[in-house]
C-alpha cells in the first residue's frame, strides 16, 4: 500500500472518511504484500482471507479507492454523479440519467458517456451481500450474517436450534435489501410447517422491515431421502429454481443424512452386498468412492453459489470420537508422577502451561509425556496429527486456558464442558475444505445452578472459520418462539 500515495494523491481529499482506515489496516496490506492494483482486482473475499480484516472495511476502503481513481479519471470531482439518481449536488446536470454525465463541461459536444463508474456499478451491485440472522447478537458475531455467493455451514448437536436458525434465514431473505425467496432442501424429514408459522406470526407482530412481503409462499421446499435423488436436485434442477423463483438462500438440511453408514450393509464395505469385493467394492474402495461424492456435491453446491450469487448455507451433525491416543498418554505419564514432583499437567486436549514447565524442570522431574519434547511442547511429530489440528476447523476441543479466556470473568464450568466434548463435525476433513465458513452451535448440560434437578439448557454459538467474521468468539443464545435470540450482545462477551 506504499503506492496508495503516489499513484493516488488527493485520495483523501476525495474521501476523508478513508484517512482512519488506512491507517488502521495500511500495515496489514503492507505485511501481506497487498496493492493498490490488488485493491481494484481482487475479490473482497479474497482480501480478507489475505489481510485478516473484516469484509465490511475492506468494501469501504476499495470503494474509496475506486471513487478516487473515477475522479483522477474524469478530472473533476469525485461526487459529481450520484449513481442512484437521488438527485446529487455533483456536476450531474439534470436530466442525465445516473451512472452518467457529460464531458468538457458538459456542452454536449462530446455527447452523454458512461463514465468509469458508471461501467463499474453493475459490477458493484452484484457484490456480496449479507443474508441476516435478524438478531443483533447473531448478526454481531458473524459481521453481518451470512455471505452470499458462499458455502456456509452450521454444525451442532441435536437440539441446539440449527433448524431454528435456517428457517430465520429462509425469512431473512424475503426482507428488504434482498427480496429474495428461499429453497429448502430436507433430507431426513419434512420441513415443520408449524415452526415456520410460529415465528412469522412472530416477525409480522414485530413489524420487522418488510413484514408485509413475508410469506410461507416464498420459501420452496424438496425432500431428498436418498443421495442420488440430492445430486440430481443439485445438478440440474436447481439452477433451474433459482432463476424461476428468483431465489437467494439454498438450504440444505442435513447434509449428512444422505452419507450415513447405520443404514448400510458395512459387512464388505459401505453399500455393498455379498458381491461386493469380487467386483472391487470393500471398504477402502467404498470410502474412496464416498468422498468422491462428497466432493462432487460440494462443487456443484459452491459453484452454484458463486454463480447465482445466493447464499448456501448447510446443516451437518457431529459424531462423538475417541480421546487421542497422546493425550491419554499424557495423562498417564501424570499420574505416574511422585506425588513430590509437581507434575506437567496438559489441558483436555492442549499443552502444560508455563508455570507447569517451569515448575516441574525446577524439580528435576524426568517425567515428561511421550506426546511432549523436552522443553515440555508439542513434538514435530505430533503437531502433524489430525488429532492436534482438529480444534482449529472442528469447533470442539479447545484448551482449557483458551475457553477460560473467552468467558466473561472465566470459570463457566459448563461452558467448559461443553467445548470439551470430544465430538467432531460428519464428513471429514474432504467437506472441510469445501466450505468457506463454519459455525458451531454448542449444548451445555441442563443442570441449575445449584447442581440439583433439571435446569434450562445452554447454548453458545461460535465462528469457527470464515473470512469476513472473527473466530473463537462465543455468544450464548436461547430458543423461543420467534426463533432464536442472543443472550448477551457480542461486545459483552
Amino acid at each position: 500500500m506504499t503506492d496508495l500515495i503516489t499513484l493516488l494523491p488527493n485520495i483523501y481529499r476525495t474521501n476523508p472518511a478513508l484517512q482512519p482506515l488506512l491507517a488502521r489496516h495500511s500495515p496489514s496490506f503492507d505485511q501481506c504484500g497487498l496493492t493498490t492494483v490488488d485493491l481494484v482486482t481482487l475479490d473482497p473475499r479474497t482480501i480478507c482471507q489475505r489481510a485478516r480484516i473484516s469484509l465490511n472495511d475492506v468494501n469501504r476502503i476499495v470503494d474509496g479507492v475506486r471513487d478516487a481513481l473515477n475522479a483522477d479519471t474524469l478530472g473533476g470531482p469525485v461526487n459529481a454523479p450520484n449513481v442512484r439518481g437521488t438527485g446529487g449536488t455533483g456536476g450531474t446536470p439534470m436530466g442525465t440519467p445516473a451512472g452518467t454525465q457529460t464531458v468538457n463541461g458538459g456542452d454536449g459536444g462530446t455527447g452523454g458517456v458512461t463514465n468509469f463508474r458508471g461501467r463499474n456499478m453493475e459490477a458493484l451491485s452484484r457484490r456480496q451481500r449479507m443474508v441476516e440472522f435478524g438478531d443483533g447478537g447473531f448478526d454481531g458475531l458473524l459481521n453481518g450474517g451470512v455471505m452470499t455467493g458462499s458455502l456456509v455451514e452450521i454444525v451442532g448437536e441435536s437440539g441446539v436450534g440449527k433448524t431454528q436458525l435456517l428457517l430465520r434465514l429462509c425469512f431473512s431473505i424475503q426482507q428488504p435489501p434482498h427480496n429474495r425467496s428461499a429453497i429448502y432442501i430436507c433430507t431426513e424429514s419434512q420441513i415443520s410447517t408449524k415452526r415456520m408459522v410460529t415465528m412469522l406470526e412472530d416477525l409480522v407482530s414485530r413489524k420487522v422491515p418488510g413484514y408485509a412481503s413475508l410469506s410461507m409462499s416464498r420459501i420452496q421446499t424438496a425432500m431428498c431421502q436418498y443421495l442420488e435423488t440430492l445430486e440430481h436436485i443439485v445438478k440440474y434442477q436447481l439452477p433451474r429454481a433459482i432463476e424461476k423463483f428468483g431465489a437467494g438462500l439454498v438450504v440444505v438440511d442435513s447434509i449428512a443424512a444422505n452419507f450415513r453408514v447405520d443404514d448400510e450393509d458395512v459387512g464388505d464395505g459401505f453399500g455393498g452386498g455379498a458381491g461386493s469385493r469380487g467386483k472391487g467394492g470393500g471398504r477402502g474402495a467404498k470410502l474412496a468412492r464416498r468422498a468422491g461424492d462428497i466432493v462432487r456435491l460440494g462443487m456443484c453446491l459452491k459453484e452454484m453459489a458463486i454463480k447465482y450469487n445466493v447464499a448456501v448455507v448447510v446443516a451437518n451433525q457431529v459424531s462423538d470420537t475417541f480421546e487421542p491416543a497422546w493425550v491419554k498418554r499424557n495423562r498417564m505419564a501424570t499420574q505416574q508422577q511422585p506425588p513430590s514432583s509437581p507434575a506437567i499437567v496438559s489441558s483436555s486436549i492442549g499443552t502444560p502451561t508455563a508455570t507447569q514447565i517451569t515448575q516441574a524442570q525446577q524439580a528435576g522431574s524426568q517425567e515428561i509425556p511421550l506426546a511432549m519434547s523436552q522443553y515440555g511442547l508439542p513434538t514435530d511429530e505430533l503437531m502433524m496429527t489430525y488429532d492436534y489440528q482438529a480444534k482449529w476447523f472442528n469447533g470442539w476441543g479447545e484448551e482449557i486456558d483458551d475457553i477460560t479466556a473467552t468467558v466473561e470473568g472465566g470459570g463457566d464450568e459448563v461452558l467448559m464442558q461443553a467445548l470439551g466434548k470430544l465430538k467432531t463435525p460428519m464428513l471429514g476433513m474432504t467437506w472441510t475444505n469445501l466450505l468457506d465458513g463454519r459455525v458451531a452451535l454448542v449444548k451445555g448440560s441442563a443442570r441449575r445452578e445449584d447442581g440439583e434437578g433439571e435446569g434450562r439448557t445452554r447454548r453458545w454459538v461460535k465462528v469457527v472459520f470464515a473470512p469476513w467474521a472473527e473466530s473463537g468468539v462465543l455468544l450464548e443464545y436461547e430458543i423461543w418462539e420467534g426463533g432464536v435470540r442472543s443472550v448477551k450482545a457480542v461486545d459483552e462477551i
